[in-house]
């Protein structure tokens, strides 16, 4: 029989244990479903954020690297084209043409002299030469210890069979002779201490198209990689420069520079093989290897169409025949060592790791006993002590605020960052500590927070000593028991608004090299258009110097002298020569073309007086812009403003239809300097772009009043157009389409017109089919400008 008393003995036993299996199945569900989720959001939240903080942090100095090569790039181009500017202009001084012409001592001497002042004057030429057709030098001027000094006749060497010398001779009109970037060489031997050197040359020709030798500048490359360094010093990385065969130019160990002149093997391309692969297949670009972040640029120093020496190996061999110039480059770049560029997302990683770590002791804490007082029906007092000593320990400011923003609970980080005890803390309002302009912000947050459930967003707080500081908050509503809370989990961003100012001021010296660049556009405008007058004025003075010298009645006299002076060989003068051959018929019809000969010499007077005058105006209007205050906002007039961009930008000269249309005659508020800034850019751009279109050449500048506020100008062409994917880049910094542009013109353009009030916008109906540009700026007044 079964004892009674044992059966229900057994019986309790069985029911205990159920019940505590069913409370330990419902303790752990209902402890999965708030840490499992309270885990995962922790990790999307904090991970997320550090790494987007080392991510951006990362960025901006990969920016400031791409920007800093960039700009050296492009100083090292404007470098190398005013050395190719003063090679052309040695080659045109017109001493060199007249000794070229009648060698004699006088005109060597004055020759000579006009060398010394280019060299003096530059001081970065170790050598200027003249050598003539045999290799001969007729005039060298070095640059010793700050002073040039030209070289005594008797000292001049013959320099025909140096490899500069043949390469450059055998050049025709307009091409340009440069040789590898190297060491100086002496007696066979690398001059010590080092001395590198590029060497520019152009052949010369006289007035019968002949060659008459050539025109060598040696210049003094370390100027060269002193600027680099300089423009570099800024950057995280190490400031570098290879030639097209991956050998150092530039080093940060001087031991690995010029390996080509000591047959040294030691490049980047047996060094860093992935690295300079991905270097040599574009011009420009940044990537990140193990060995570190690598930014770079090209440098071209020779314009199409021009010779260069392809030797990179020897400085005696001559070159082989000519070369694709787009094979002759070097790369300046900088490279951030690995474990220098990753330590600040390293860094933002471990805070990371911190932080979730103490996220994770925090969710574990409060889902724990959340879940046990859920499960032993605890009192809300008991939770919110609990959950107090879990937050307690958090690394961000923690308040707990009912909804009229009574202070509840704090943290020791929240007494620690305000300044405050936790009594004190707790005697305060959440709008006594939180900075804001609305009085009724607090309640404003609150109703938010309610609606939304989380809150999160930037605000600052004030220290017991009235000192702020911004934070970032999280607020989360809570409702235990019918009461309501308001948890606010607050950081201190102070770091992060430091990065967005650097990143700010990043952005103004971007901009201040874009106004620079304007500026630059200015004078070049000015010095092109004064250019092509000039030629005008040349052409019409030689013509009519022609005329008077031909046909005058005094000068029948003079031909009978040129008749004396080639006696000795009339017969070929007559038959060969060009004036010669037509001597007679001239003679007999001289009288009858005399009248209308003189007219033609009137007209061609004409025009240089009329060139004479567009150039006077050229440079009063330059002079007008010259001194304008930067800072100045004045009325200024758009009728005279486009009228000085075109006398500044076109001439006669350039076939270019101009259709000026002045609906109205507006006055606006702006900086007249930036303004003629903007429309010089605008009507250049026209001027390009109907260059490259060909056929008819037509650009129309409106001026109107738009409604009762704006002022406008419209420049109008039928060139080249812009295709519908580049649309809407044509003002982004750093974008063109042009092969030696730099994207800073229209960037700036844009800009600057924001910055006066106005918009600067474009559009076009595709390739070909031209472009419109639209500038509008406020006016002086709200009423019609007459």
């Amino acid at each position: 029989m079964t004892n009674p008393e044992t059966s229900a003995s057994v019986k309790t036993m069985n029911s205990g244990s159920l019940h505590e299996s069913r409370h330990r199945a419902w303790f752990w569900r209902r402890f999965s479903l708030v840490f499992i989720p309270f885990v995962l959001l922790t990790a999307l939240g904090i991970w997320g954020r550090e790494y987007i903080e080392g991510s951006t942090e990362q960025t901006l100095i990969a920016g400031r690297e791409a920007n800093q090569v960039e700009i050296t790039k492009n100083t090292l181009d404007d470098i190398l084209n005013g050395i190719h500017h003063d090679t052309m202009l040695i080659r045109g001084m017109e001493s060199l043409k007249q000794f070229i012409e009648q060698p004699s001592k006088r005109l060597r001497n004055r020759l000579e002299a006009d060398v010394v002042n280019i060299s003096q004057h530059r001081k970065n030429y170790d050598q200027i030469r003249y050598l003539n057709e045999t290799g001969m030098e007729i005039v060298r001027v070095d640059f010793r210890e700050g002073q040039a000094t030209p070289v005594p006749t008797a000292k001049l060497q013959n320099k025909g069979n140096r490899y500069y010398f043949s390469d450059t001779f055998r050049l025709d009109h307009g091409e340009i002779f440069i040789s590898p970037f190297d060491l100086n060489v002496e007696r066979g031997q690398i001059e010590e201490p080092r001395k590198p050197m590029l060497r520019i040359g152009m052949p010369v020709f006289d007035q019968e198209h002949r060659k008459r030798g050539i025109v060598l500048i040696n210049y003094m490359g370390q100027n060269l990689l002193e600027r680099i360094k300089e423009l570099l010093r800024g950057v995280s990385g190490s400031p570098l420069l290879l030639n097209r065969d991956g050998y150092w130019l530039l080093a940060p160990d001087s031991s690995q520079e010029w390996g080509f002149m000591y047959d040294n093997d030691n490049t980047m391309v047996v060094t860093s093989p992935a690295a300079w692969s991905e270097i040599i297949s574009k011009d420009k670009g940044q990537f990140q290897t193990d060995k570190g972040l690598y930014t770079f640029d090209t440098i071209h120093p020779l314009m199409s169409g021009h010779m260069m020496d392809q030797t990179t190996s020897g400085v005696n061999a001559p070159d082989t025949g000519d070369a694709d110039t787009s094979h002759y480059f070097w790369k300046v770049m900088t490279r951030i060592e690995r474990e220098h560029f990753e330590a600040a997302w390293t860094e933002h990683m471990f805070h990371g790791g911190v932080l979730y770590s103490l996220a994770l002791v925090l969710g574990l804490i409060v889902s724990w006993f959340l879940a046990r007082a859920h499960a032993a029906n605890r009192t809300a007092e008991e939770t919110l002590r609990l959950v107090g000593f879990s937050v307690d320990h958090s690394a961000d400011s923690v308040l707990w605020t009912t909804p009229d923003g009574v202070i509840q609970y704090v943290n020791e980080a929240a007494c620690q960052a305000l300044g405050y005890s936790r009594d004190e803390l707790l005697s305060l309002s959440a709008n006594e500590i939180e900075v804001s302009e609305d009085v009724n912000a607090p309640s404003k947050h609150w109703a938010e927070v309610k609606a939304e459930g989380v809150l999160t967003f930037e605000s600052r707080y004030r220290k017991k000593n009235g000192d702020t500081y911004p934070v970032e908050i999280s607020s989360n509503y809570l409702s235990y028991h019918d009461d309501e809370y308001n948890c606010t989990f607050a950081r201190d961003i102070t770091s992060r608004k430091q990065a967005e100012v650097e990143r700010d001021q990043l952005h103004r010296k971007i901009v201040d090299v874009s106004r620079q660049a304007g500026m630059a556009e200015i004078a070049s405008g000015v010095l092109h258009n004064v250019g092509n007058v000039m030629n005008s004025i040349t052409v019409s003075a030689s013509l009519a110097r022609e005329k008077l010298g031909q046909f005058r009645l005094s000068g029948i006299q003079r031909m009978a002298e040129m008749l004396d002076e080639n006696a000795g060989d009339l017969a070929t003068y007559l038959a060969e020569d060009d004036r010669g051959s037509k001597l007679p018929a001239y003679l007999a019809a001289v009288h009858e073309q005399l009248n209308g000969d003189q007219k033609r010499i009137d007209q061609e007077l004409a025009l240089v007086d009329r060139g004479i005058q567009h150039i006077q105006e050229i440079v009063n209007t330059q002079q007008s812009y010259a001194g304008v205050n930067a800072s100045v906002t004045e009325s200024v007039s758009l009728e005279e403003v486009v009228d000085d961009s075109l006398r500044m930008n076109v001439s006669d000269r350039h076939e270019i239809e101009i259709v000026k249309k002045f609906e109205d005659r507006p006055s606006v508020l702006a900086d007249k300097h930036r303004l003629i800034q903007i429309v010089i850019n605008l009507v250049r751009n026209a001027k390009q772009s109907v260059n490259e279109q060909g056929g008819v050449k037509k650009i129309v500048v409106r001026v109107q009043q738009v409604g009762r506020h704006k002022g406008r100008i419209e420049v109008e062409d039928n060139g080249s157009g812009i295709p519908p994917e580049n649309i809407h880049r044509v003002f982004e910094y750093g974008f063109t389409t042009k092969h030696n542009g730099r994207g800073f013109g229209l960037h700036h353009s844009a800009i600057t017109a924001k910055n006066m009030g106005g918009s600067l916008s474009c559009s076009s109906n595709g390739f070909g089919k031209g472009a419109v540009f639209v500038l509008d700026l406020p006016l002086e007044s709200a009423e019609l400008v007459a």
